[in-house]
């Protein structure tokens, strides 16, 4: 029986699968058998398969889980420090350590210039003039130049 291999519906239609160290190179070696062209029914599947076949024996050497899991981290540390205000420093490089870790639950108390923080200043500062408004002592343009001032830090 001959292979026949179907147009790829995406570049990145595809599976991601642990495969331990150990068993890459068996694998791997497995996988040229079907680089031959008289496995397939034709060229176009014979090139389709080729292709796909290279495509995982490359990520065997150019996408380690630790690379990928690398790249998790980073997008998590993205995204605290843009939320909670968190700073993150390189301790070292080799091998890459950097502090702080990140916890198993994210810091409920998030800091300048976080942009939950700046949202709970400027909740405490719209409230603060809400508040003068009752009193009374505050012109209508001092009030609206507070919230002109809130309004530029809510965007």
């Amino acid at each position: 029986m001959k292979i026949t291999v179907s147009e790829p519906s995406g570049e990145m239609d595809g599976f991601l699968v642990y495969i331990p160290r150990e068993v890459t190179s068996i694998i791997a070696g497995q996988l040229t058998y079907l680089l031959s062209r008289r496995l397939y029914a034709t060229t176009e599947d014979h090139i389709r398969g080729y292709n796909a076949v290279s495509c995982v024996l490359g990520g065997f050497v150019s996408c380690s889980a630790r690379i990928l899991l690398e790249k998790v981290d980073r997008v998590y540390r993205l995204i605290d420090a843009d939320n909670n205000g968190t700073v993150y420093s390189v301790v070292s490089t080799e091998p890459l350590v950097i502090e702080p870790a990140i916890p198993d639950v994210p810091s409920s108390t998030p800091v300048l210039p976080g942009v939950k923080a700046q949202l709970e200043d400027a909740r405490v500062k719209l409230q603060e003039v809400i508040d003068k408004m009752g009193e009374g002592d505050e012109d209508t343009a001092a009030i609206l130049a507070q919230l002109i001032e809130i309004g530029g830090l809510l965007a």
